[in-house]
């Protein structure tokens, strides 16, 4: 099996995420269950000016995560539609399957024709093609706070 060289990974950092998202039962057996879906209250305000991911609560209190994004983020309200533990990459063009690449979460909030939209891991300071980037323990924070049908929202 090939390792992730500084270069692959470079190159990585600009590809969209499009292909399949799966994960790893062998990393993580646990997977999100449908009955998961109460997102109790909480929701995600990203501001791409403030480059920064706003945990808000029903309680009136918020975090802020500092988040990178890309020149093709998508504005608007979605919802978190997948939240996938260890998620495993493929790449569409090479066939070539990348596990860690993403991080421990992938949550997905949207599906569309030009690629999959979502938050994980990655270096803030570098443009992602449209995905939420955070750093790895702000990731596991927020993806142990939402859940399914999370509402999001990305303000310009």
């Amino acid at each position: 099996m090939k390792l992730l060289t500084p270069a692959i990974a470079s190159v990585l950092a600009f590809i969209p995420v499009f292909g399949m998202l799966t994960s790893d039962p062998q990393q993580n057996p646990a997977s999100v269950q449908p009955s998961q879906r109460s997102p109790q209250g909480v929701r995600l305000v990203a501001d791409v000016s403030d480059r920064a991911l706003y945990l808000l609560k029903p309680a009136g209190t918020q975090q802020a995560y500092p988040a990178g994004f890309g020149p093709t983020t998508p504005f608007g309200q979605f919802q978190i539609t997948s939240k996938i533990p260890n998620p495993t990459y493929q790449n569409p063009q090479t066939g070539e399957i990348s596990k860690g690449v993403l991080g421990e979460w992938f949550l997905g909030f949207r599906n569309a024709p030009e690629g999959y939209y979502g938050i994980h891991e990655g270096d803030i300071h570098q443009p992602s093609n449209g995905c939420i980037r955070l750093n790895e323990f702000d990731l596991r924070a927020i993806a142990a706070q939402v859940t399914l049908g999370t509402p999001i929202e990305i303000r310009p």
